[in-house]
């Protein structure tokens, strides 16, 4: 088991197989949680990007190209302004007379 200690001025010096295994140095940041059951977590709150490179995978490890990634965004874009224009005819149609559908059909 690790000790730590608490200094008179209230710094609390953890033991380096602690400081190691949240992959801290001198000067970040650490979050703690006491949990409902007493137990005391602690989180390093500065991560690195060496820190937490790799950590997402893609679903069923599918890596896709930078042209398939513009192609998604053009295709969701296009969907995007085709509702568009779909909320704005129904908007238009919904403020037309009750009876236009009647009338309309009068003058075909």
């Amino acid at each position: 088991m690790n000790t730590a200690r608490l200094l008179e001025d209230g710094v609390l010096q953890l033991p380096p197989e602690i400081i190691g295994r949240l992959n801290i140095k001198p000067g970040d940041v650490i979050s703690i949680e006491i949990g409902k059951d007493g137990v005391i977590r602690l989180y390093p709150k500065s991560a690195r990007i060496e820190d937490v490179c790799g950590m997402l995978r893609p679903p069923n490890n599918a890596h896709v190209s930078i042209e398939q990634m513009d192609a998604a965004v053009t295709e969701e874009k296009r969907l995007d302004t085709l509702y568009d224009r779909w909320q704005s005819f129904v908007g238009i149609a919904e403020g037309l007379p009750e009876d236009f559908a009647e009338n309309h059909q009068r003058h075909i």
